[in-house]
């Protein structure tokens, strides 16, 4: 009898289930995902990190489409006269350089937020394995814990872009477009530790939110000096490039 190989559509097909069983069961039984990857069974579930990054992606790609941001406008600058331009910025530059900023902070932090939270696992995985190291021992366990669960957040993230879209005017507002998806990760976060890591008792949730405020403070100064490096650097090359 002739085997027959698979044809391209069966195997794309094989990914979307299991793409979607990984979403269905993170949500219902999270210990079967995270515990049979952790075990080296890595056949039915999208790889966590795989997962975070797909969601990124199709969140950057939806949001690219729907939301418009405002232009960043840089006076140029003679690219011979880069001296010149450093010490500008410590005048009235640095008026266009906080605007370039603010921009792509916006910008970073809604549609390119999903990647910059490859940020938050590790830095999570270090809170929860502290607080939850003799019941769930092993930072390897807690990073892939850690990284499913922002895959889930990162899925979650797509409910905000109707909100993006809708409220594009005042979108450089932090209530609008920061302090939402902050909310939303966390609680998305805070679901899956409870199902993952059994929350019953409240020291459980207090070392919980141990674990979210540690991760979310190392998080928030690294990704804080992302930003402006990229603003920096986006400045300078708006600015030479004229």
């Amino acid at each position: 009898m002739e085997i027959v190989p698979m044809s391209e559509p069966e195997e794309s097909k094989r990914f979307t289930e299991k793409l979607s069983d990984t979403v269905i069961d993170l949500y219902n039984e999270p210990a079967q995902v995270i515990d049979s990857f952790v075990e080296g069974v890595k056949g039915n579930h999208v790889n966590p990190f795989l997962y975070v990054a797909i969601a990124a992606l199709f969140l950057a790609f939806i949001v690219s489409f729907v939301v418009s941001y405002p232009e960043m406008e840089v006076s140029p600058a003679d690219p011979e006269q880069i001296e010149e331009l450093s010490e500008d910025i410590q005048g009235y530059r640095m008026e266009e350089f906080q605007d370039v900023m603010e921009i792509t902070s916006l910008i970073i932090n809604t549609q390119y937020l999903g990647f910059l939270n490859f940020l938050l696992i590790p830095l999570l995985a270090l809170g929860s394995m502290l607080f939850f190291r003799e019941t769930h021992p092993g930072y390897y366990r807690h990073l892939i814990l850690n990284a499913y669960a922002v895959g889930q957040a990162n899925v979650a993230l797509l409910l905000l872009v109707p909100v993006w879209m809708l409220f594009q005017a005042q979108l450089t507002d932090p209530v609008i477009h920061l302090y939402p998806s902050a909310f939303l990760i966390g609680l998305i976060l805070l679901m899956t530790y409870n199902r993952y890591l059994l929350l019953d008792k409240m020291t459980d949730w207090l070392r919980a939110f141990s674990a979210l405020i540690i991760g979310y403070f190392l998080y928030s100064m690294i990704a804080g000096f992302v930003v402006a490096l990229i603003s920096l650097i986006t400045y300078m090359a708006l600015a030479i490039g004229g």
